[in-house]
């Protein structure tokens, strides 16, 4: 369900917010009504049919975007405040976080946002967006991942997993070695990890544990490195689903393998 409260701030929504794009529309037809959509496109017949101006009518587009954009972003920060006091935990809308992971060592002008921070089982976890930039010119890229890092009071081997969902993150080269594992976790995964790490990775991805990330995980990409976890999503998440099933997965997973890192390399 959407936002409903009419001429409510946005800070103050109460009913969650199940779509970020969804509930900033609601909101907008909720507060001004239908009739805002109607200016806009009186306003711009006005500006092609009867005078002919592509330059007023280009800029009257930039004009209600930076309208829409400045709801949906107060939208968004409420969105993940919402997921955060649902599962007690604290929520900033940006800041700088202290990471392990390949993935934030690719590119330039690197941003995390919408950062929820808390514990679950005594473990620290961390959710957030992280945008980061490659190329330049006509080649440059903008890309935006939501990330979830856990952290475990031992040290982890090395190891990169690829869920085939084609994602860019696993384009960058990060010489690190594939594992070939028995049964069908190859139709659904990759494993990788550093030459020399093969033994503690294998005691870490037992049949058991293969099995379990098959029929749990959204396919997401995970990365092991230092004392954390990171799992990747190669996109923003913007829905409610989506963003409490990188949870709960990040809950089950923590739960999973805080009884199996201590014994690795023993």
């Amino acid at each position: 369900m959407e936002p409903t409260q009419k001429n409510s701030n946005i800070a103050d929504i109460k009913t969650p917010i199940e779509s970020i794009s969804g509930a900033t529309r609601s909101y907008i037809k909720e507060k001004y009504g239908l009739k805002v959509y109607f200016i806009l496109g009186g306003v711009l017949l006005v500006e092609i049919l009867l005078l002919q101006s592509i330059f007023w009518a280009i800029a009257t587009l930039i004009a209600a975007a930076i309208f829409y954009a400045n709801i949906y972003n107060k939208v968004d920060n409420r969105f993940y405040q919402q997921i955060a006091e649902l599962n007690g935990y604290d929520y900033q809308p940006k800041g700088f976080l202290e990471t392990k992971g390949r993935i934030f060592q690719i590119g330039d002008n690197r941003k995390f946002e919408d950062i929820i921070q808390g514990e679950f089982e005594n473990h620290p976890l961390k959710l957030f967006t992280y945008r980061f930039i490659t190329g330049s010119g006509k080649n440059r890229v903008e890309h935006h991942f939501t990330i979830c890092e856990l952290t475990f009071p031992t040290r982890i081997p090395n190891i990169v997993l690829d869920a085939h969902n084609f994602s860019p993150y696993l384009s960058f080269d990060f010489n690190l070695k594939k594992l070939s594992l028995e049964g069908d976790f190859y139709k659904y995964f990759t494993l990788y990890c550093v030459p020399g790490e093969e033994i503690e990775t294998l005691q870490i991805f037992t049949p058991d544990v293969m099995q379990d990330l098959i029929e749990k995980s959204p396919k997401y990409d995970l990365e092991f490195i230092g004392d954390r976890i990171y799992i990747i999503s190669p996109a923003s998440l913007k829905t409610r689903t989506k963003t409490m099933a990188m949870l709960n997965f990040a809950h089950h997973l923590i739960s999973k393998l805080k009884k199996i890192l201590p014994n690795v390399g023993v």
